[in-house]
């Protein structure tokens, strides 16, 4: 990135390059973009109002400015225009012309649940409570932002910024009618149901959470009417959207579900829209009925570095028995993480050397359409106790002035900043990202910003790229299973957007400061571009017409619905914990990219087969092999004339290592192994060949003295195109 020079700012306000250290470092103050809220300037304010107002997250900002200077477009914020082109009702929540604003408060909640009850137009949608803190989302009328902002004992004010996972890939025309999905084919759900035709999820119960369900056309009566979700009660709304614009995404996903396991006995949907409160709310209500979990939405100010209130929600579910899968997004890896670095002591982040900037472009819009992306910049200081206040700067690269900043005061409240950018000019745009710290002591500091591109196509990073991460921060707690996306037609590939790990996280949920432990994520990938009857755009991966739902908000659902198989053979319901679901896919999973797990597969594509065999465990055994003088046996058993498992018991009076290998010669057979310690009822290992002349092998440590497990079936093609 070139050094930035803005005009008509003096140069302790701009990053820059090839500066000399200076000899000592003043507190800058932030700066102002024209076109954005200067409280300074405000006469008509109190100088207590001016920093009651800086409080609020700059969109809530610009807002209040324009409901304060009586603009028209203020009472509709779901089509006001923030000063850099971007719809606000398309980045936030907005209900019946109020804003859903989320609100961190440390203490004093009751308190502050009363004062908000008395300003006029403020209503509660939730609560939900953490250790450290309690997040309160509310609606709020424009007027009345600098009320809210004026209650002490609020740390953080957000708009809720919910984003499902839908990703946009080459639309096309859409149809109507009852589909298939391609993932029954690509995780070899098939193959689960030619082993164990009984397998359909019955019994079971799953919650999905989106933006919405049964508020699009016909709504949840025309998917059951074309046969794509099942009939009468077998499918319940707990709470939908209100307001906002809806979609009906979990609807689709729940056609998704269906076609996995269409004998499941409830699925259920809840919003996950109205603020992190709503969406922690939702997951408690569905927890108290719902085997497994599943959602496609991020808000986008969830704390990274610290379980928030919806991560906890999915910790107090898993640690009761639940099972929860999320999506891992689709940003792609579009974020930056560093240690903030300031030789030159001019307040300015460093990326490399005395470079100040990175550089980013944005693809063309128009203002007719343009292209907003909304930035976050989070920092390792605990919710609602930040002692150091950063902003994030945007510049133009062409000609070297800000286009916008960060404006909020953190110091007592949270660590958490944003800005949003937006494209209308017609052609790509060349921004340069600055990180400045405004006070507070920044030495040491680990910070990330991210690009919430849904799609990962509305940003390029053009150097400093990668590495970070960019998972859904609920998707990143070790309870949740969190899922990438790759497409059907090429099942080994993943989507370019889709999500990457590492997760790190700096505090527990008491803010207190731990490790820092980085978690093995994303956990596994799933399949997305499949058909829905309404949702979606086609694509050009199948010969139909009907509309393909893209995203890991598809492979997300389509993951929890192989859940289903694997609890339902396994026993039913309670029959497996999150652990032992985990074990199995990822015991079973085809192992793609680095060898192990890595940050863009996990540990590999789920393998519906393999990981319903481990999930059932070792059986009761219809066979004993007894080991020659050499410690060897051969069992011979035609796969052509079975279509069950075989399970065959061994043991060896001595420890040691032993294998197993499946032999055949037949281009139609697919043999898979998996062994099993019975005194455990503990999976080993798995192994499935690769065609034709590669034995299914597996080698495995074993305990003299105690029984083993073999369970050895065929089927057409593990490994291959389905």
């Amino acid at each position: 990135a070139l050094a930035l020079c803005p005009i008509g700012v003096v140069a302790g306000d701009r990053p820059q390059t090839g500066a000399a250290p200076e000899a000592s470092a003043p507190t800058v103050p932030v700066s102002i973009t024209p076109g954005r809220p200067d409280w300074r300037a405000r006469d008509d304010l109190s100088a207590a109002d001016q920093i009651a107002a800086q409080r609020l997250s700059d969109p809530l900002q610009e807002l209040l400015v324009a409901a304060l200077d009586g603009r028209s477009d203020a009472n509709r914020p779901s089509t006001y225009r923030l000063v850099d082109g971007a719809v606000f009702g398309r980045l936030f929540d907005v209900q019946e012309d109020r804003v859903v604003v989320d609100m961190t408060v440390p203490f004093a909640l009751s308190e502050t649940l009363d004062a908000l009850q008395h300003i006029e137009g403020v209503g509660t949608l939730a609560v939900a409570d953490a250790p450290a803190f309690h997040v309160i989302s509310a609606l709020v009328p424009p007027e009345r932002l600098l009320d809210v902002a004026r209650i002490g004992s609020i740390s953080g004010f957000y708009p809720s910024g919910a984003m499902t996972g839908n990703a946009v890939v080459m639309p096309g025309a859409k149809a109507q009618g009852s589909v298939g999905n391609q993932a029954e084919q690509a995780l070899e759900v098939e193959a689960v149901r030619r082993v164990f035709p009984t397998a359909d999820g019955s019994g079971l119960r799953i919650g999905t959470l989106s933006d919405s369900a049964n508020r699009i056309g016909g709504g949840i009566a025309t998917s059951q009417g074309s046969n794509d979700l099942p009939a009468g009660a077998r499918v319940s709304i707990v709470a939908d959207l209100v307001g906002g614009n809806p979609t009906d995404e979990g609807r689709a996903m729940m056609e998704l579900i269906h076609d996995i396991a269409p004998g499941t006995t409830q699925l259920a949907f809840a919003t996950a829209f109205g603020g992190q409160a709503t969406f922690a709310a939702n997951i408690n209500t569905l927890a108290a009925t719902m085997d497994i979990i599943n959602d496609d939405v991020v808000n986008l100010f969830e704390p990274w570095y610290q379980d928030g209130v919806v991560a906890q929600a999915v910790d107090n579910y898993v640690s009761g028995g639940g099972i929860y899968f999320a999506l891992n997004h689709n940003y792609g890896n579009l974020s930056y993480e560093s240690v903030f670095a300031d030789s030159d002591a001019d307040a300015y982040h460093q990326y490399s050397g005395l470079d100040e900037a990175q550089q980013i472009t944005m693809p063309s819009g128009t203002a007719a359409n343009p292209v907003s992306v909304t930035v976050v910049l989070q920092w390792a200081q605990p919710v609602g106790g930040a002692t150091t206040d950063l902003s994030l700067e945007v510049w133009d690269a062409a000609v070297n002035t800000q286009v916008t900043n960060s404006t909020v005061n953190n110091i007592g409240g949270d660590p958490i900043e944003s800005v949003t950018i937006t494209n209308n000019t017609g052609a790509p745009l060349t921004l340069n990202m600055a990180v400045k710290r405004i006070s507070g002591n920044a030495a040491g500091l680990t910070f990330k910003y991210q690009f919430f591109a849904n799609g990962a196509w509305q940003v390029v990073m053009n150097e400093y790229a990668g590495g970070a991460g960019t998972l859904t921060p609920h998707a990143g707690t070790p309870s949740a299973i969190a899922i990438g996306a790759a497409p059907f037609s090429s099942r080994d590939v993943a989507e370019t957007y889709s999500g990457r790990g590492p997760y790190r996280r700096f505090f527990d949920s008491a803010g207190n400061a731990v490790g820092p432990f980085t978690y093995q994520k994303p956990d596994f990938l799933s399949i997305d571009r499949v058909n829905t009857s309404f949702f979606g755009s086609d694509v050009a991966d199948d010969a139909d017409a009907f509309p393909n739902f893209s995203g890991t908000s598809a492979a997300t659902p389509n993951a929890a619905a192989v859940g289903l198989l694997m609890l339902e053979m396994a026993g039913g319901s309670g029959s497996l914990t999150r652990y032992d679901m985990h074990r199995a896919m990822r015991m079973s999973a085809i192992d793609l990219g680095s060898g192990g797990h890595d940050t863009t597969f996990g540990w590999g594509r789920i393998h519906a087969l393999g990981a319903t065999v481990l999930a059932m465990g070792p059986g009761s055994p219809e066979y004993s092999l007894y080991p020659n003088q050499h410690g060897d046996v051969v069992f011979d058993q035609n796969l052509f004339g079975i279509t069950d498992v075989d399970r065959i018991e061994y043991s060896f009076k001595t420890s040691g290592s032993t294998e197993v290998r499946v032999v055949e010669s037949h281009a139609d057979m697919d043999p898979m192994v998996a062994t099993f310690l019975q005194v455990l009822d503990d999976p080993v290992g798995l192994a499935y060949d690769g065609g034709l002349g590669d034995d299914a092998a597996l080698v495995t440590d074993v305990f003299g003295g105690f029984p083993n497990t073999l369970a050895i079936l065929s089927e057409a093609d593990f490994s291959g195109g389905a």
